[in-house]
């Protein structure tokens, strides 16, 4: 009877630590695929000094909403980032495109190409820091005061046409 007892014992153990790794794992995917709604560091940010009706509304993320409102303060500029970040990378902070006919690399929510990179940082690192969701804020403010709605395909294919509220 205490046999029975012991392997009981070990089955529960087991599957609790099964069901744990299973949601570490669910967990982990949800911030690697980079979901806008997943799991964010610091993810309440600012929320509270973001708070603004028309922001909220951009995105049910508190954090994506506040970067919206620190680096876009202009509402319509604001919604056409949006849009454009939807037609780039779907709202993924990690999406990276290689596919371009110049061997660069697009990174991030507003996929920031490699051209932009500092001189002395490799691709890799490049990479990196624009799937930190404000780096890649900082970089396509930076895109946007520099080239305008242009630098952006699908803002010259009017892709993010289909994302605009």
């Amino acid at each position: 009877k205490s046999t029975d007892m012991d392997f009981r014992d070990i089955f529960f153990y087991f599957t609790l630590y099964k069901t744990v790794k299973y949601i570490e794992l669910r967990d982990k995917t949800i911030f690697m695929d980079g979901y806008e709604v997943g799991n964010y560091e610091g993810l309440t940010e600012g929320y509270n000094s973001a708070y603004d009706e028309f922001y909220n509304k951009l995105s049910p993320n508190p954090q994506v909403s506040y970067l919206f409102k620190k680096y876009f303060p202009d509402q319509e500029t604001a919604r056409i980032m949006r849009a454009i970040s939807l037609a780039e990378s779907k709202g993924k902070q990690t999406a990276i495109n290689k596919a371009n006919k110049n061997k660069s690399i697009d990174s991030g929510f507003f996929q920031i190409n490699t051209v932009h990179k500092h001189k002395k940082e490799t691709t890799e690192q490049f990479i990196s820091r624009m799937q930190h969701l404000e780096e890649n804020f900082k970089a396509a403010k930076m895109v946007l005061d520099k080239q305008g709605f242009q630098a952006w395909s699908t803002y010259n294919d009017k892709k993010y046409l289909t994302y605009m509220k």
